[in-house]
């Protein structure tokens, strides 16, 4: 990831300054900001963060509403682990310091910043709002649930007659913070102060744009319990039910039930008729079994099932360890953001032992 385009200095005994050194950022979201866009904020100064930038956080007065956030860290002062992974290599400055906020953005490259906050001059700077500034119109209250049902984000999980439900974490706000990182760093390459503006809703309707061609390519009803692909339960969690045409031979010979022979399997479109029937046949099976004995029973025969992993299972996970995903830091272990500069990540912290007993550095 190459991102001023310059060619790569050697320095400190052969190693490698991150592409954002020397760059300084300020992070500055008014205490009424939603949390979505408080999030957002924190996300593009965390990835800025990890390339080397000397990021600073404005908090507001009261306190970050995210420090209230579960959940905790073990120990003897009560930290909030989101907040701990999104803003702890960056300086805080509370906000009863008396620091002018102009003074402090001033000597900042760029700054992030939710709608209300009046913007400096001669200061790049990213706007970071629920649905953009010219909507004058959305100024309800919004939350990244309101927004995936708007995005139609929803649509594509759970079931159209059941209680709505969320994706895991806080998906919309860190895709929208992606989305200024990005809008920040060109700013950035420009050399002269510009203003850009990111929109939670835009960056979600970007994510689910296939929802533009639904009523094209749309085969089956919207409640998703007549989708082929399914979670379904194991012994110790789920399973997502994931496989292709080519796949159900595979699929057949690992469940190993002389019923999936009927004719009426031997197509998808007459699984998809016989639907009910076929998942009164396979659910028993993945019941019976463990996610990792079946992940590693469908990988031998290269049927793309998914196990829905938990925080716990990550850990142990050896893809993660060897990709050094988790690092140990002061505030325990934590996710490193997918980022590599010269194929290694770029900020160095304690290291995690894999369960064959090699060390990783992250």
């Amino acid at each position: 990831m190459l991102l001023f385009g310059s060619p790569v200095n050697f320095r400190n005994g052969g190693s490698m300054p991150l592409p954002l050194e020397g760059t300084c950022i300020l992070e500055a979201a008014h205490v009424s900001a939603p949390l979505h866009i408080r999030l957002a904020i924190s996300m593009a100064g965390k990835v800025a963060s990890e390339l080397g930038a000397k990021v600073t956080i404005l908090e507001p007065e009261g306190g970050d509403p995210m420090r209230k956030l579960p959940p905790f860290l073990r120990g003897s002062t009560k930290r909030s682990a989101l907040f701990e992974f999104l803003n702890g290599a960056k300086t805080v400055i509370p906000a009863d310091s008396r620091l002018d906020f102009r003074e402090i953005a001033a000597k900042a490259d760029a700054i992030l910043v939710d709608d209300t906050v009046p913007l400096p001059s001669n200061v790049s700077a990213v706007v970071i709002s629920t649905f953009g500034p010219q909507q004058l119109d959305l100024r309800e209250p919004a939350s990244e649930l309101t927004l995936m049902a708007m995005s139609g984000v929803l649509h594509v999980i759970g079931t159209q007659a059941a209680q709505p439900f969320r994706l895991p974490g806080h998906q919309p706000s860190y895709a929208a913070g992606l989305a200024a990182f990005l809008a920040m760093t060109a700013a950035l390459l420009s050399r002269r102060p510009k203003v850009a503006d990111v929109s939670l809703l835009d960056a979600l309707l970007w994510i689910n744009w296939k929802i533009i061609f639904e009523p094209i390519l749309k085969t089956s009803t919207a409640d998703k319990t007549d989708c082929e692909w399914q979670a379904v339960p194991a012994i110790d969690g789920h399973v997502a039910l994931v496989y292709l045409d080519r796949d159900w031979p595979s699929l057949v010979e690992l469940v190993g039930d002389a019923r999936l022979h009927k004719e009426r399997f031997a197509t998808r479109k007459g699984r998809l008729e016989n639907l009910e029937e076929l998942m009164e046949v396979l659910r028993p099976w993945f019941a019976m079994r463990r996610k990792a004995d079946i992940y590693r029973e469908a990988q031998l025969r290269g049927i793309p099932l998914g196990p829905v992993w938990s925080i716990s299972d990550l850990l142990r996970d050896s893809q993660y360890l060897e990709r050094d995903f988790l690092a140990l830091t002061s505030a325990g272990i934590m996710p490193s953001l997918p980022v590599l500069w010269n194929g290694r990540r770029p900020r160095s912290t304690e290291c995690i032992q894999s369960p064959s007993g090699r060390s990783h550095g992250v």
